[in-house]
């Protein structure tokens, strides 16, 4: 098992990205980016887009610089390449600003009241919420004070971060109609 990154050549941003993919498991692969402190909302459903700087420290912490071709004919080799039209849809962002109940952004449902038990249950404080939706998902980012010892049980799935030089950041996921 092994966790791959081609060469930062695509711009966007102002910078230059690469992808990072894991060539045997997508749990390998997300626990190496959650060690790089790159969110799950960056995940295109079989990749990260990452920029060269957090490249630069995936290569150090032990990912394989491997041409493009390479990378995509790995992948497929492993049976985790999504075609484009598999891959999940980008997240349309509800809410960037401070840390707000979900409900007073959003109609009531099942989805909704579990990230607002998730994030009453966080503490305090909170910092910046970012929300976003996309088919099937919402998905909730925020500031935290510190890193949460617990996993809130409403959530789906629930990933901690501390990228270098920012705050620890908790993202909340559940299904939504």
């Amino acid at each position: 098992m092994t966790v791959l990154v081609d060469a930062a050549v695509w711009p966007w941003r102002g910078d230059r990205w690469a992808h990072l993919v894991s060539d045997a498991d997508l749990d390998e692969l997300h626990e190496f980016a959650e060690r790089l402190g790159v969110r799950r909302f960056a995940f295109q459903g079989d990749h990260y887009d990452v920029p060269t700087a957090i490249r630069e420290r995936a290569v150090a912490l032990g990912a394989e610089p491997t041409p493009s071709r390479e990378l995509v004919k790995r992948l497929r080799a492993a049976g985790l390449r999504l075609a484009p039209a598999r891959r999940p849809a980008r997240w349309t962002i509800l809410h960037d600003g401070p840390a707000t109940p979900v409900g007073a952004l959003l109609d009531r449902d099942d989805g909704v009241d579990r990230l607002d038990r998730a994030l009453a249950g966080l503490g305090e404080p909170l910092g910046r919420m970012i929300l976003g939706r996309r088919p099937g998902t919402l998905g909730v980012l925020v500031e935290t004070g510190s890193l949460v010892a617990e996993r809130p049980r409403s959530v789906d799935a629930v990933h901690l971060t501390h990228p270098p030089g920012e705050s620890p950041t908790v993202e909340l996921f559940v299904g939504a109609a």
